[in-house]
């Protein structure tokens, strides 16, 4: 999914927001800045419900970021305060030379270097290798800061699972979760204005 020096099947929710200024891709390694004036997720062209995803990232030092799956909305933002305060807005283009933020809802596979990240270090579900915000990692598997990790994600029939390093840090069905509107929907890279990088993302779909 990831070309050598192409971001090609990526966009921005919106598709409005050009890419190379959040985000920078070579050979193959595609790299988060933080603190761009345009700051967006990824979204695969395509959309994906029964899947296996498999990929390497790395963090630096106190950084976090995500992969989204069943993505279902997204939403824009003009940064009015960092970090405190927002407006939101229906496109990026409606703040022309204000900084924006394009950000997606759906499940979310949490990458964090969970010694030194502030949410991280506060609550279990924010810890790498599990559902953020919902279900905790069901053990510590992440690397250090600056290694890189291998990441899977398996969605099948309603069934969540997420390994780290191969160690399963999570299994979950759909009983055990809110329902979201739509049981597919394209995969999203999270912005999350620290320093993450990603390679060797591959997908394959999975038959019912």
């Amino acid at each position: 999914m990831l070309q050598k020096n192409s971001f090609a099947g990526w966009r921005s929710p919106s598709g409005h927001t050009p890419l190379e200024g959040a985000w920078t891709i070579a050979n193959g390694v595609l790299t988060a800045k933080p603190y761009v004036q345009h700051r967006t997720d990824l979204w695969s062209d395509e959309e994906y419900e029964n899947f296996e995803l498999e990929w390497e990232w790395r963090a630096e030092k106190g950084a976090n970021s995500g992969v989204k799956y069943w993505v279902q909305s997204a939403v824009t933002l003009v940064v009015l305060k960092e970090n405190v305060e927002w407006r939101r807005v229906a496109d990026p283009r409606e703040a022309p030379g204000e900084t924006t933020l394009e950000y997606s809802r759906g499940f979310e596979y949490q990458m964090a270097d969970d010694a030194h990240e502030p949410d991280a270090l506060k609550r279990p579900e924010a810890r790498a290798g599990g559902l953020y915000g919902v279900f905790a990692p069901k053990v510590a598997a992440v690397k250090p800061h600056g290694e890189w990790n291998h990441s899977r994600v398996v969605v099948c029939d309603g069934r969540f699972e997420h390994w780290l390093n191969g160690k399963q840090t999570l299994n979950v069905g759909l009983t055990d979760l809110k329902l979201p509107a739509r049981r597919r929907g394209p995969l999203a890279l999270q912005y999350h204005q620290t320093v993450v990088s990603f390679r060797k993302m591959r997908v394959r779909r999975l038959a019912r």
